[in-house]
C-alpha cells in the first residue's frame, strides 16, 4: 500500500487508530502529518514494494524557511515527473529537490494553477494549512489512481480502493451500475465508479478540493488536437518523432538497468532501439518476451529475438501456456474489486517474479495503435471541408498509390462483411441469466445501449475517442503496484504528452497507414522483418483456450449473488468463448461476494 489521507470538515481530531483497515501485507503503517489535528497522513510501504510502490511524504524544510508561500504546506503522493530540468529551472529549486518536494513548490509558486506546469505519473494530496483545504490531483492521463470518500463531513482519500474503502467503513452499499458493466461489458464505462456506491475514483486529468466548505471535483486538463502538423519535408516527420520518443525515453530511465515489455511487433520494438540509443549502453536494457507453444500460433519469440539479436540484449522468455492454466484452475484471491488485478496470483507472480530480478523499471509500449489509427476517410472530409484543395489532391494521390493490392480486394469484399456485422450484432436486451430485479434496478437494458462517452473530433474522431475511453483506467490499474501489490514500475513513453499529441497530429495520409510514421523512422534501426511484419492480433484468448479445458469451478452457496445472477439459468456447458468469459465473471463476482470487506 502506499498513502492514505483523512480530514474532518469541522476541525475534530483524526483517530489514530486504524488497526484493521489495513491489509496484512501493507508493511508498517506511519502517520507522516505533524501538521493541522483535523488531518492525518498515513504511510505504507512494505518491503517488496519497489520504489514505485513508495509513496513520499514532503514539507517545507529548514532551506524553505524563507519563501513564505511554503509555509503550513505538506504534501503526500506518488509522483514521478517528466521534464525535471525544466520545472526545477522555473522554480529556482535545487538538483536534490525530489519530485514531491517540486510538486510543493510548484503549488507555493502558481497555487491551483501547478498542475497545468506538471507532467508525468502523478497522485498526491495537499495540504494547505492557511486555507485550511485539501488539494489532490491526479495526471492528465490517469496512469497513477486516486480513490476518495466522503461521508458526514469525513474525507477518506488515497491511492489504494481497499484502504479507503476500508477507513470510509462505505462498505455496505454496492453500485449495481458498476457490477452490471463488470459483468457484461469489458470494463466499467464510467471513469468515476467503483464497486463501492460511496467511493469514488478521481478521474484523469482532475483536482478534487476538500475543505469545510465541502468537496468541488473540476477537470484542469483535456487532451486536444487542433489542426494537423503539416511539416514542409516528410524527413522532419521522422527527426520529430525520435526527438520526442528520445526525450520521454530519457525522463523515465532509471539510474541503472531498465526492462522493456518486448514482443516481435513494432512498437515495443521500437522502445528497445531507442532505450539502447539513449541508455548509450546495451548492457544496460533488458527485454522480456511473453509468448505462447501450444495454446495459440504465436510467433512473437522468434521476432522479437531478431531485434535482440540485433541490438544486443539480453533477453528473456516465458511460455505463457502454463500461466495461462495456473490461472483457469488459481483459487481466487482477494482483490479489491471483482476481478480486479493481484499479483500475488501464481500465474502472474510467476512472471512478475522473473522480471523482477532483472530490474523493477519497465518500459511499456501501448500507445501507437491507437494514436496512429489510420482515418483516412475524415482526414479527406475535414480536408474538403477546408477548402485545402490542394492538400486534399495530395492526400487522394498518395492514398491510392500507397494502397496494396489486398486492401483493394477488402473495399470489394466489404459490404459483406459489414453484413455479418450487423446480423452478429449482439442484442441490447440483458442475457437470460441475468437477475431479472437487478436489471431494472441496475436500469440495464438503457445502460447497455449508451457508448462511451465521445470525443467529438473532424478529422481523428476515432484516435481521440480511444484516449476518451475508461479502457486506458483498467489498463493502468492492472499493472499499478499499489493496487496490484506488485514490485514492478511499468513506464509509458509513447503516453508521454508530447510523443502522444506529436503522433496524433501528423496526417493520417500517409503516416498511420500501418503507423508508417514509425516504420519509416525505424529503417536501419531495426531487422526489415520487423518492419515488414503487420500488426499480429492473437486470433483467439488463450485464457478462454485454458478456461474451456480446466475443471469448472463451482459457485458457492452465497445468497448475495442471487441479487444479480439467477445461476440456474447460466449454461454451465457451453464452451463458446463469450459464454466461457461470462461465466468466468460470474465466478469472479461470487467470489469476491463471499471474501469482501464488511
Amino acid at each position: 500500500m502506499a498513502f492514505l489521507v483523512i480530514f474532518n470538515e469541522d476541525g475534530a481530531p483524526v483517530d489514530d487508530d486504524l488497526r484493521g483497515l489495513w491489509p496484512a501485507c501493507a508493511g508498517r503503517v506511519e502517520r507522516a502529518s505533524a501538521g493541522a489535528p483535523q488531518l492525518a497522513m498515513f504511510l505504507s510501504n512494505p518491503a517488496e514494494a519497489g520504489d514505485a510502490g513508495r509513496a513520499r511524504h514532503e514539507q517545507a524544510g529548514k532551506d524553505d524557511a524563507h519563501d513564505a508561500s511554503l509555509h503550513g504546506l505538506e504534501l503526500i503522493g506518488r509522483i514521478r515527473l517528466d521534464r525535471r530540468d525544466d520545472i526545477r529551472a522555473a522554480l529556482g529549486a535545487p538538483a536534490s529537490a525530489s519530485d514531491a518536494a517540486l510538486c510543493l513548490r510548484a503549488y507555493g509558486r502558481w497555487g491551483d494553477d501547478c498542475v497545468d506546469h506538471l507532467r508525468g505519473d502523478f497522485c498526491f494530496v495537499l495540504w494547505d494549512a492557511p486555507r485550511r483545504r485539501l488539494f489532490c490531483a491526479r495526471d492528465q492521463l490517469g496512469v497513477r489512481p486516486l480513490f476518495h470518500a466522503q461521508a458526514n463531513g469525513r474525507w477518506v482519500i488515497g491511492d489504494s480502493l481497499d484502504v479507503v474503502a476500508r477507513a470510509s467503513r462505505l462498505t455496505n452499499e454496492l453500485d449495481d451500475a458498476w457490477i452490471a458493466d463488470f459483468l457484461l461489458e469489458p470494463f466499467c464505462q464510467d471513469f468515476e465508479r467503483t464497486v463501492y456506491s460511496h467511493v469514488k475514483r478521481l478521474p484523469q486529468a482532475h483536482l478534487l478540493i476538500a475543505s469545510r466548505d465541502g468537496g468541488a471535483i473540476r477537470r484542469y486538463w483535456s487532451l486536444e488536437i487542433e489542426t494537423p502538423l503539416f511539416l514542409q519535408r516528410p524527413q522532419e516527420y521522422l527527426d520529430r518523432f525520435h526527438e520526442t520518443l528520445a526525450r520521454a525515453v530519457r525522463d523515465r530511465l532509471p539510474p541503472g538497468t531498465v526492462g522493456v515489455t518486448m514482443s516481435g511487433g513494432l512498437d515495443s520494438t521500437t522502445l528497445a532501439a531507442k532505450a539502447v540509443e539513449v541508455a548509450g549502453d546495451a548492457a544496460r536494457v533488458v527485454a522480456f518476451t511473453s509468448h505462447y507453444e501450444r495454446l495459440i500460433q504465436d510467433d512473437e519469440a522468434r521476432f522479437s529475438a531478431l531485434v535482440a539479436a540485433r541490438l544486443g540484449l539480453s533477453q528473456k522468455f516465458a511460455a505463457m501456456d502454463h500461466i495461462c492454466e495456473l490461472h483457469a484452475e488459481a483459487p481466487h484471491l482477494p482483490t479489491a474489486e471483482p476481478g480486479g488485478p493481484t499479483a500475488k496470483a501464481p500465474a502472474r507472480q510467476a512472471i512478475e517474479t522473473d522480471m523482477a530480478r532483472q530490474t523493477t523499471v519497465w518500459l511499456f509500449g501501448e500507445g501507437p495503435d491507437n494514436a496512429l489509427t489510420f482515418e483516412w476517410l475524415s482526414y479527406l472530409r475535414w480536408l474538403a471541408g477546408q477548402g485545402d484543395w490542394r492538400r486534399f489532391a495530395g492526400a487522394v494521390g498518395r492514398y491510392i498509390r500507397d494502397k496494396p493490392p489486398r486492401d483493394w480486394m477488402r473495399v470489394l469484399e466489404a459490404p459483406g462483411r459489414l453484413a455479418r456485422r450487423i446480423d452478429g450484432a449482439p442484442p441490447n436486451d440483458p442475457p437470460p441469466w441475468i437477475d431479472a430485479d437487478f436489471a431494472r434496478r441496475a436500469g440495464l437494458a438503457e445502460r447497455r445501449t449508451q457508448r462511451l462517452a465521445t470525443a467529438s473530433h473532424p478529422w481523428r474522431p476515432a484516435a481521440m475517442r480511444s484516449f476518451a475511453s475508461p479502457v486506458w483506467q483498467r489498463l493502468f490499474e492492472h499493472i499499478d503496484p499499489v493496487i496490484a501489490g506488485s514490485a514492478l514500475d511499468y513506464r509509458h513513453p509513447y503516453l508521454d504528452l508530447d510523443v502522444l499529441t506529436f503522433m496524433l497530429a501528423t496526417p493520417p495520409i500517409p503516416w498511420a497507414r500501418r503507423k508508417r510514421l514509425i516504420r519509416d523512422a525505424m529503417r536501419g534501426r531495426l531487422p526489415d522483418e520487423i518492419l515488414a511484419r503487420d500488426k499480429t492480433p492473437l486470433a483467439v484468448d488463450p485464457l478462454a483456450v485454458a478456461a474451456r479445458a480446466a475443471t469448472p469451478r463451482p459457485l458457492s452457496a452465497n445468497a448475495a449473488l442471487s441479487r444479480y445472477v439467477d445461476a440456474a439459468r447460466l449454461q454451465i456447458d457451453d464452451a463458446a468463448p463469450p459464454a466461457v468469459q461470462s461465466l468466468e465473471k460470474v465466478r469472479l463476482l461470487d467470489a469476491w461476494l463471499r471474501d469482501r470487506p464488511r
